[in-house]
């Protein structure tokens, strides 16, 4: 018998619309002598979890700052099914997958509707956001008590198809003709990393004669793929691409390599979790067209759970306060402020925040978990408050102060101050993170 899983529903209005803004590292020989700067690594340690608990976080934040470039701050018109002004649902599916004695695990799914004023069987459901949590059974103080902890924190965002080589002259991959977006994960960077390195070897072999000619190893891929939460970190990002190189690169020199594998072994290092990962996926993927489009419908979703789903809607409406994201550098500032803050969520098991950065510090208050059984993590605090630090580090910034509330199920509302500036407002959708990934180009 499947458990009963439920989906909750609110109104939301009135957004503004938005931009996403592309990471865009690049390796030169500065970046590349980085590695070099970050904390040795140790057996224990696990580096692809927890961002600037193991590293030199100032010097993290010296490499994230040198990479983030001005054409950044050009942001990336975001389009979402129907249009940002229109009226719709957000939801949060509870979704069980274990009940044992020792082991409890369960899936929080979120997401939004297409435009819609009430929710129906064939209402269209978009997937942003997908966390597995895990509770335990730990010894405490008060004895044996089942523990949650946040397992997995992954964003859904669109086109996976990879970068495609179309022409032997570039110096950087192409997209291939008619494709709008592709990744750029940490396991994307050394895609393309390694295809440079391809395509320059063919040169030298002088095996490849034309200028114009296809990589074939590219295959059929789904239009949609899983980005961690904390790809959206930008110093968190970095450092995984970081570590992954200097791993990758000793091991070629312990192994006495030529260094041909070194991009291949890094980004098998760092590659992030298939759709397949998730039973609820492999299950809309067999019966719906979940990784074209992204999406399902209500009714489509409840015969995947064999109809055991509970249904609720929360008529109160939840209106953006703030306008949209637009060209300037407190957009761009507050776009990566709120993805660093949202992407620490699997560090943080935070549903909804505050914090307010001035002069002063800056404080953070966690005011609601993701489940009643969920403790926030108190280095957490600690390392985000470091990590928010990058802000005040790029070019042409001496000062960034900003208040921000986030509703990883709703809005993020942040006001933005630059160099004493006056400040600004925006409204971001936390709802719809997956669209406004920054692993997108």
């Amino acid at each position: 018998m499947i458990p009963v899983s439920t989906i909750k529903f609110a109104r939301v209005s009135g957004l503004g619309n938005q931009k996403r803004y592309p990471a865009a590292p690049t390796m030169n020989l500065g970046f590349v002598n980085a590695v070099y700067s970050l904390a040795p690594p140790t057996y224990e340690e696990d580096y692809f979890a927890a961002p600037a608990e193991v590293l030199h976080v100032h010097n993290a934040n010296d490499i994230a700052a040198a990479q983030i470039k001005a054409s950044e701050k050009v942001g990336v018109d975001v389009e979402i099914d129907g249009g940002w002004a229109e009226g719709r649902f957000t939801f949060v599916a509870v979704i069980p997958e274990r009940d044992q004695h020792t082991t409890k695990t369960h899936l929080l799914v979120i997401g939004y509707t297409e435009p819609t004023q009430a929710i129906t069987d064939e209402t269209k459901l978009f997937v942003s956001r997908v966390i597995r949590v895990n509770k335990g059974l730990w010894a405490t103080p008060e004895g044996h008590q089942l523990i949650g902890r946040v397992g997995n924190d992954d964003l859904v965002i669109g086109s996976v198809r990879p970068f495609i080589p179309v022409d032997s002259k570039a110096t950087s991959v192409t997209r291939a003709p008619g494709q709008k977006r592709a990744t750029m994960r940490p396991e994307d960077f050394f895609s393309e990393q390694e295809y440079v390195q391809v395509k320059e070897e063919l040169k030298e072999s002088k095996i490849h004669h034309s200028d114009n000619w296809l990589d074939m190893r590219v295959g059929w891929a789904p239009n949609v793929c899983l980005s961690t939460g904390l790809n959206e970190n930008i110093t968190a990002y970095l450092e995984r691409i970081l570590l992954a190189f200097r791993a990758a690169t000793t091991e070629d020199a312990i192994n006495h390599g030529n260094g041909k594998d070194i991009f291949r072994d890094a980004r098998s290092m760092i590659r992030n979790t298939s759709l397949m990962h998730y039973p609820l996926f492999s299950d809309l993927a067999r019966d719906t067209m979940f990784y074209e489009s992204g999406s399902f419908s209500l009714s489509e979703f409840k015969t995947v759970r064999s109809g055991a789903v509970d249904v609720e809607v929360t008529e109160e409406t939840l209106v953006a306060e703030y306008g949209g994201a637009d060209d300037s550098l407190e957009s761009f500032l507050a776009s990566r402020i709120v993805g660093m803050v949202n992407g620490n969520l699997l560090h943080g098991a935070f549903k909804k925040i505050a914090i307010a950065s001035g002069s002063s510090g800056t404080g953070i208050t966690i005011l609601e978990t993701l489940t009643d059984d969920l403790q926030p993590k108190q280095e957490f605090t600690t390392a985000l408050t470091k990590q928010l630090e990058l802000f005040s580090m790029l070019d042409g910034v001496t000062d960034v102060t900003f208040t921000l509330t986030l509703d990883v199920t709703a809005f993020a509302d942040i006001t933005v101050s630059v160099n004493g500036g006056p400040g600004r407002s925006f409204t971001y959708p936390a709802f719809a993170c997956g669209l406004l990934s920054a692993m997108m180009t």
